[in-house]
This record gives C-alpha cells, structure tokens and sequence, in this order.
C-alpha cells in the first residue's frame, strides 16, 4: 500500500479504526483494514462492487450487522475509545427517504434531534432556521412531509440534521445515485463547503471517479475486502500503484474519455 502525505491531518483528532476484519462463515469480507477520517477533510473510499467499502464504513460508524464475525475495528476520536455513539458522527444515505419517519414534518425531525440534545423553544427554532439556510433550503420546507420533497433536497435535510447535532464527522454513502447530474454536483459541493467551513470530517464512499477528482483531498482504494492503496486524487490519477486502481482508472476512461473526470460525468 502506499503511503501518504498529510501534512494538514490531525491524528490526534481524528476518527480511526484500528484494523478491522470481517468474516461471513469461513469467508473474509473485510481484512486488516484500518482507517483514518481526519477533520476539516473529505476523504473517499472507492472500489468495486463487493471490496467491503460500505461493511467498513459501518463498522468505523459503531454497526455491526447480525451474522457477521468482527474482530478488531477499535473504534478511536480524540484519543479515546468511542462505544455507544460517543463520537458524534452522522449519516447521509444512498436513499434519504429511508430516513425520514413519513408521518413527521421536516420542522418536526430538526425539533426532535435538538430537544434530544436539550435544545427547546425559540433557541431551537432559530437553530433549525439557520442549518436550512446553511444548506440551502427555503424555511418553507418545514411543515413539508417526506414525500412532498425531491431526492436532493431531502439530502440537504440530512445534512442539516447533522449540523443540528453538531456532528464532527460525517459518512455519506453513495449519497448522489440517486439524484441527477446537477443535483449531485450541489450536495457535493455542499458537503465540501461544510467540511472547509465547518471542519468536518467526511467519509464519502463512491464508485465515480469524477467525484473524487472535483472533491476528494484523500482517497483509500479496496479490493476484495483488503485496503491496496491511499494516497492523493492526483498522484492516483497520474501513478495509481495497485491494479484495482488501474482498473477503475481505465474502466472509467472506457465511459468518458480523458475529460470526464468531474464531478456527475
């Protein structure tokens, strides 16, 4: 695996799994991977169908999924040991919807995640009134329910959710597939936005190339369960070192040509 440069990371800050393995039965999933999400960073997870990018994921967010066998995966921000949710650390999903309870408002789901912080009264509602406008929905979607709001825009919800909770960190797994190109293009540039203005820490897992080359400062490639290479956008695109790299290199080539590194191609 090769090695990178971070000179803006801060370990001592940062979320990290210690080396995590993954068995179904006698059949690895996820072996020996370790990984760091520093803060004020938006790193990407890329790699094939089944390399064990989303089993990863949710095991540094604390889920372990019945029938699996885990071992190690420690769990660490600030130097200490996270477990029950001690880290605050927030989800934007490939399919927002499933996030929502359908019988409740948008102005209702902000009330309930800050009255569950001790947040109440006009402090919340000014509170909900500034993560909207943080991410750019009109203050008309409060009473709105989940179905009366577009994909995109129930992803901006889920982000400003997070902000509510004062999240340090944030893992958005494949969050764009379902939205079209410009839609995509907005909650990229606003999770990037956060992240500089809000120093979050982003995981973001993906399959687009493109995306990684417009957002991603680092990018962790996996393959068959194993963590084969970290390094920059640019050094991966101008010397990937393992050949699940190369492959996802040339396969998106074959789609879009030399130009078709941006974000939505």
């Amino acid at each position: 695996m090769t090695s990178m440069s971070s000179s803006q990371a801060r370990p001592e800050m940062a979320l990290t799994l210690s080396p995590l393995s993954i068995h179904h039965g006698p059949r690895p999933l996820v072996q020996e991977v370790s990984l760091s999400v520093p803060p004020a960073r938006l790193v990407t997870l890329v790699g094939q169908s089944g390399s064990g990018k989303s089993l990863t994921a949710s095991a540094l967010a604390g889920t372990h999924l019945p029938g699996l066998r885990y071992s190690g995966g420690e769990v660490r921000s600030g130097g200490e040991v996270q477990s029950g949710g001690g880290v605050r650390l927030a989800h934007v999903l490939q399919n927002p919807r499933t996030a929502f309870n359908a019988l409740m408002t948008m102005e209702a789901h902000a009330l309930e995640t800050l009255a569950t912080l001790g947040v109440r009264g006009a402090t919340a509602q000014s509170r909900v009134d500034e993560a909207l406008t943080q991410v750019g929905l009109a203050l008309e979607v409060k009473p709105l329910y989940p179905f009366e709001l577009s994909g995109g825009m129930l992803q901006r919800m889920m982000i400003a959710i997070a902000l509510l909770r004062k999240a340090s960190f944030v893992i958005a797994d494949e969050p764009t597939s379902d939205l079209d190109p410009r839609a995509q293009h907005r909650i990229l540039t606003l999770l990037s936005e956060l992240v500089h203005h809000h120093r979050l820490g982003v995981l973001l897992i993906t399959h687009d190339l493109g995306v990684v080359a417009a957002f991603a400062d680092e990018v962790h490639v996996m393959a068959d369960g194993r963590l084969v290479e970290s390094t920059t956008p640019e050094l991966l695109f101008e010397r990937p070192q393992s050949a699940a790299a190369r492959d996802l290199l040339s396969a998106h080539r074959a789609l879009y040509g030399e130009e078709g590194f941006h974000a939505g191609a």
